[in-house]
């Protein structure tokens, strides 16, 4: 059922739909999100590789819902995402973005508009061809006795036809949407003081046309920058200017990090399908170097923006995994990626990471090819932990084939679930601390039956029905052995009539 709502000068529709299918995270299938039901040119595109980190997540659309505060601050260090997630969040709600990138001598005039020429090809009329005639009237016949040049050009160009284009913060205004600014710590301390206003939600004034333009409900704003707060790391960014507490007062307040090793290597996962020790050779070397950047003792840094190109120039060579150059060829792909354009010396201690990290003769060198995907045609083990989670229960286990491949999968129990390759024994590895965290292990019968479909889409499903109420018995016997056992986890007495009947 779709909702309409005012945006300024246009209405949009939304729909409410479920924040798991939304945001691919696992949540409750009665919480819900407004969704516009169109999607405007001004709108970004989705990034199919981004991951959600769910209290990041939380906390934007916190901001987006108004209710809290309709500006929001995102302060961190370079490349950890700060943009990214607003864009992306809006991106999947279908919200109209202006972005603007700040800088030293940016006015605040320049981020609500500016007259500028128009374009001589406009809708045909006596005013503008007379105009349009006298401007090259002027400029033909040069500069009159006793003008100066500067004069000749201003006296030329004053008959030229121009027009008012609103900037970036009065289209977001007027169209109820997010103006997103970047790196606003460059900002000069005049231009900020002049966005009080807007910040405490009043009218904007335009003076060169005399226009008051009323904020649509739906206006926020978000701006990011390194160390605005004047923390320890501001000594890491130069140029950048710290918030007096009057501004900083005005925002919601979020500080952003990099994302957690599993978040990277599900994102690199997803890129190029590459071996999973070589993904966790290339997280180990992120977050170290990251951790160096952190500690001022090198001045360059590796995003995932940086590691999703890196991956991507490994995956279109991915055959050479196999050979002896695999090295060089990762190593080259890291230069091309990031490191010729950092100094000597930043280059030379992540490089000496690089190798020191990786060794001459990974595993991946040996095979590329290990650990395989799974078939589910042939006959399979299942591992499989349950937590009741204080009634949002979550699942984690592994399926494993044979004697080197093992598919980890792990989400909330309901919820498509997250999957990733590794090398068989290690669910057996982490499973005790599982079970201290309140995991409880599952048992399958062993082998599985061969398998026409996906487990782990078995699984979610059937999980499902029972949710949903709608299952009265199981046919297939492996599958109702499963579901008895994790209905008695998760105290659900009347599930386990329902599939005992």
């Amino acid at each position: 059922m779709s909702t309409a709502l005012a945006t300024g000068p246009v209405t949009r529709t939304f729909t409410l739909r479920k924040m798991s299918e939304v945001f691919d995270i696992s949540a409750p299938d009665h919480v819900m999100v407004p969704v516009f039901d169109d999607r405007t040119p001004d709108v970004p595109a989705i990034d199919p590789l981004y991951v959600f980190e769910k209290d990041s997540l939380k906390r934007v659309l916190q901001w987006l819902n108004g209710s809290f505060g309709k500006n929001l601050l995102l302060t961190g260090p370079t490349g950890c995402g700060k943009s990214s997630i607003i864009m992306q969040v809006c991106a999947r709600l279908n919200i109209e973005v202006f972005s603007i990138g700040c800088h030293g001598k940016l006015e605040f005039s320049e981020v609500l508009g500016s007259t500028q020429l128009a374009p001589f090809v406009q809708k045909r009329n006596d005013g503008v061809l007379t105009k349009l005639g006298a401007f090259i009237t002027n400029l033909t016949k040069g500069a009159l006795d006793g003008e100066s040049a500067l004069e000749w050009l201003q006296r030329c160009f004053s008959t030229v036809v121009s027009r008012y284009v609103y900037g970036a913060a009065t289209l977001a205004a007027r169209r109820g949407a997010v103006l997103l600014m970047d790196e606003v710590n460059f900002l000069h301390p005049s231009t900020v003081g002049a966005m009080n206003t807007m910040l405490d939600g009043g009218p904007i004034m335009i003076p060169e046309t005399g226009e008051v333009v009323q904020p649509a409900s739906g206006f926020r704003i978000a701006v990011t920058g390194n160390a605005l707060d004047g923390g320890d790391d501001i000594s890491l960014h130069r140029g950048v200017q710290r918030m007096n507490v009057a501004l900083m007062n005005r925002f919601l307040a979020m500080r952003c990090d990099y994302m957690s090793k599993l978040q990277e290597y599900e994102v690199l996962q997803r890129v190029g399908n590459l071996p999973s020790q070589l993904i966790d050779h290339m997280t180990t070397i992120a977050a170290e170097t990251r951790a160096a950047y952190k500690a001022g003792a090198i001045e360059t840094t590796i995003s995932t923006r940086v590691m999703i190109r890196w991956a991507r120039l490994i995956a279109a060579q991915k055959s050479q995994l196999a050979g002896p150059d695999a090295v060089e060829m990762i190593t080259n792909e890291l230069r091309f990626a990031l490191l010729d354009g950092a100094s000597v010396e930043d280059g030379m201690a992540i490089l000496t990471l690089l190798k020191k990290t990786t060794g001459e003769s990974p595993a991946y060198v040996v095979n590329a090819q290990q650990p395989t995907p799974v078939d589910l045609n042939k006959p399979m083990h299942v591992n499989l932990y349950v937590n009741p989670n204080n009634g949002q229960p979550k699942y984690w286990g592994s399926i494993v084939q044979s004697d080197t491949t093992e598919v980890l999968f792990f989400e909330a129990c309901g919820t498509s679930p997250t999957t990733q390759l590794k090398q068989t024994g290690y669910l057996q590895k982490k499973a005790s601390q599982k079970v201290a965290d309140g995991y409880r292990q599952i048992t399958f019968q062993a082998p599985l039956p061969n398998a026409s479909e996906n487990l782990n889409k078995l699984l979610v499903d059937t999980y499902r029905l029972l949710q949903n109420g709608s299952v009265a018995s199981l046919p297939d016997p492996v599958m109702r052995a499963a579901m008895i056992q994790i209905a008695t986890v998760l105290e659900r007495a009347d599930w386990l009539t329902r599939i005992t009947n």
